[in-house]
């Protein structure tokens, strides 16, 4: 059987919108509901609902029931319904100021391969000093300077003490990696008998949980507007949708102007542009920058009174085959926004016939709806866009994204980058 690339992306496909965000009908009142400073999420009450803040400088909601955090302490937001009136309380905290370690370095070595690891101690003046501890000194070793040295193939922790007034611990998850292509095509099989249970997977857990945390805010949906001709009339509908992320953003007077990358298929042939906020349902009006037909690239913009994190672009150099990867997209639309996969990078700088872009080859599951979305390694660094994969009865699992080498090329000729 003939195999088929095809885009990621369900084509002249009108989807019923699914709301991902918070639903309070049921809530009793004084429920208190905490949030972040700039975080924000929805009251739905019905159509004739009318909401008001005990004090906008603390939280602010809309006339649709969207509220957001603006300056740490707590106020209520009183809700008046055709059949009832109540009150949530709504307390704002800022963990921006929060003394915490962090640590930088490379996360995947080959064996007999360095890399030196630099902790850091944000949000206080204290002098700390660090200490480093392999939890697994036969996959990984490390020096009391923090140089971590791959021994042989597995996962292993490198534990990370700062002490000073207070002491922080940070566990530091490094996978060491042969030249073996075949223990790289089964390394999720065979590193389990490697680490022979001593390793906690949950560490792993949370570290994917910690990359999705900290990105899902930025990963829109963009929905294409096409005009569809009925019987009786000439309308513009919701033709298609994809998904896009921020990666750039600038001050203006109400707020921010971002700059998203999707792909060109996405917003091919759209009469009206819009990213959607799946968590808080919320549809915002975007504009086309530019659009990259033979690399399948384009950027969008739009303007946002909310402060949203720029996702960071990694580098190809950093990518490996075996490196683990996930995906973050609005699989089949906007029912499923914010779907996360995980996987493997399967090939590095993969070719495709017809195509002009740098593939990265893996298994993390895509699918329509996915094009456009950010592929991240475990830094929580975008390294690539994922747009297509191969659908066959004899394939399983095999995706591409755009290579972030592509991107950034495509970036620096808009001066984007």
């Amino acid at each position: 059987m003939k195999k088929i690339f095809i885009f990621i992306i369900p084509i002249f496909v009108i989807f019923l919108t699914g709301c991902i965000s918070i639903n309070q009908n049921n809530l009793e009142d004084n429920t208190n509901k905490i949030i972040e400073v700039g975080e924000s999420f929805a009251i739905s009450s019905g159509k004739n609902a009318k909401y008001e803040s005990t004090d906008e400088l603390i939280a602010s909601v809309s006339s649709d029931g969207i509220v957001t955090g603006i300056g740490v302490g707590s106020c209520n937001i009183k809700i008046e319904t055709e059949s009832k009136a109540y009150n949530i309380m709504v307390t704002v905290t800022d963990n921006k100021n929060e003394v915490y370690l962090k640590i930088d370095g490379k996360q995947t070595l080959t064996i007999d391969e360095e890399e030196t690891l630099k902790p850091s101690v944000y949000n206080s003046n204290d002098n700390f000093v660090y200490t480093f501890e392999s939890l697994d000194p036969s996959i990984v070793t490390v020096s009391d300077k923090g140089v971590a040295k791959g021994v042989s193939s597995g996962v292993a922790i490198i534990r990370i003490n700062a002490t000073g007034l207070i002491t922080l611990t940070k566990d530091f998850l490094i996978y060491v990696k042969s030249e073996s292509s075949t223990e790289q095509l089964n390394i999720i099989e065979s590193k389990i008998q490697e680490m022979n249970g001593s390793f906690d997977l949950t560490y792993l857990n949370e570290l994917v949980k910690g990359v999705v945390n900290s990105n899902k805010d930025s990963i829109v949906g963009v929905s294409n507007y096409q005009y569809q001709q009925t019987f009786y009339e000439r309308k513009l509908v919701e033709a298609s949708v994809g998904t896009g992320f921020v990666f750039k953003k600038e001050a203006i007077s109400n707020g921010y102007k971002y700059y998203c990358l999707t792909n060109h298929h996405v917003v091919e042939k759209a009469v009206k542009l819009k990213v959607y906020f799946g968590y808080i349902d919320e549809y915002v009006d975007c504009e086309l920058v530019n659009s990259n037909s033979e690399l399948d690239i384009a950027v969008v913009t739009f303007n946002l009174d909310r402060d949203l994190k720029v996702l960071e672009l990694g580098d190809i150099e950093d990518v490996s085959v075996g490196d683990f990867a996930i995906a973050i997209g609005n699989a089949n639309g906007y029912e499923f926004f914010g779907s996360v996969t995980f996987g493997i990078i399967s090939f590095v700088n993969r070719s495709l016939s017809g195509e002009t872009a740098k593939f990265l080859q893996h298994d993390v599951a895509i699918n329509p709806g996915n094009s456009g979305g950010p592929l991240f390694n475990l830094e929580g660094k975008v390294i690539g866009i994922n747009t297509l994969k191969i659908v066959d009865t004899d394939v399983d699992n095999m995706g591409f994204s755009i290579s972030i080498d592509t991107v950034k090329e495509y970036l620096k000729i808009l001066k984007l980058l």
